[in-house]
């Protein structure tokens, strides 16, 4: 069992302290703690790297909202930011390996493998993990896990 609940409250911290940017992350959690089957370290490196991601897209004041939930079977954790966006013309393309999405904003370091090691995670853990964007408006990121 992965309490993600605890899980996020530390990640919360680490990156609290970003350089360079000022970043505030909000959490919401129903019910206030959440347990999942997996491995502590992959789901760990998972919600990170999105973490992460929605730092570097965005502007130097950045707002993540962390959303942890469960319907039925199904937990949901939502990562929803106020960054930079992403083109709809790039959504089907950016959980593949090697692909980076573009825009005027993002010139930014990366081998465009970070979003396809998410996926490859949830997905070892019988999810998925899906995407809602839109330039200048931030992204949202949902992974759907069983328990």
């Amino acid at each position: 069992p992965v309490n993600l609940t605890e899980l996020f409250d530390k990640m919360k911290s680490r990156f609290a302290n970003y350089p360079a940017k000022k970043v505030e992350i909000k959490t919401v959690y129903a019910p206030d703690e959440i347990l999942v089957s997996g491995d502590r370290q992959l789901l760990n490196q998972c919600f990170a790297n999105l973490i992460d991601n929605a730092i570097k897209y965005s502007g130097e004041e950045v707002l993540i909202e962390v959303t942890i939930s469960k319907t039925g079977n199904l937990t949901i954790v939502s990562i929803k930011d106020n960054g930079y966006g992403i083109p709809e013309d790039q959504l089907p393309i950016i959980f593949e390996k090697y692909s980076r999405a573009h825009t005027e904003h993002t010139k930014i370091n990366g081998f465009g493998i970070g979003l396809n090691y998410v996926k490859t995670i949830v997905e070892q853990h019988k999810g998925k993990v899906e995407v809602k964007s839109q330039p200048g408006q931030g992204s949202e990121f949902s992974v759907m896990l069983p328990g």
